[in-house]
């Protein structure tokens, strides 16, 4: 369970007086840590962000997912609370809610899965590029102005060469680090700008039947 956040207090703020079902940890969610709950008959889950996340981030993120939920099915806009609010803040950490959708994992070996990944992929980066770029989220550049050797996701200062070493070029791979940031400034501007799905992966998916 997640220390030190009262996750009834959480999920009350959606559900000020409808009972509620045992909350039950969820798979997954190597970020956020995900809780089903289930209220009169339908199940939902509440999401509670890393303590590094901020409400700035969620409101970015929220602004964006409700825009393209309605041209893909397969993307589910954040709950509301009663007062209109797509998260909130309990003890620290921002909390949201979402409908819980049966499904399981994807599978990287099974070619339905695969096919079916890729077209809504597709479809989710076609519907990013219709409703057009909302403002930078925070702690997230735009790629013509990220630092690579020394972002969120990694640290080259602080990797483990050796091991890098063991499946590439090092000395190629430097040269094409120090590289990178001039060959994507020198392509910014003549390629579409727009918010992309950065972490898509089987153990980010849910499958339910072709879908």
């Amino acid at each position: 369970m997640t220390t030190g956040v009262d996750l009834e207090a959480a999920v009350r703020r959606w559900f000020p007086v409808a009972s509620l079902g045992e909350l039950t940890r969820l798979e997954g969610g190597d970020v956020n840590d995900l809780y089903r709950v289930d209220v009169g008959g339908r199940g939902y889950v509440l999401r509670v962000g890393e303590p590094l996340t901020t409400a700035a981030m969620v409101r970015w993120e929220h602004d964006l997912v409700s825009r393209v939920a309605p041209l893909v099915p397969e993307v589910l806009a954040p709950l509301r609370t009663p007062e209109g609010a797509t998260f909130v803040e309990v003890d620290g950490r921002i909390a949201s809610m979402a409908v819980f959708v049966e499904g399981r994992r994807g599978d990287r070996f099974n070619a339905a899965d695969r096919d079916a990944a890729a077209q809504t992929l597709g479809r989710l980066h076609a519907a990013l590029g219709a409703v057009g770029l909302v403002d930078g989220r925070e702690g997230y550049p735009r790629w013509a102005e990220m630092d690579w050797p020394e972002q969120r996701q990694w640290s080259w200062s602080r990797a483990d060469r050796a091991a890098v070493a063991a499946h590439v070029d090092l000395g190629r791979f430097e040269r094409a680090l120090e590289e990178l940031p001039a060959a994507v400034r020198a392509l910014d501007g003549s390629l579409p700008s727009m918010a992309i799905h950065g972490d898509y992966h089987a153990d980010n998916l849910l499958v339910a039947g072709v879908r």
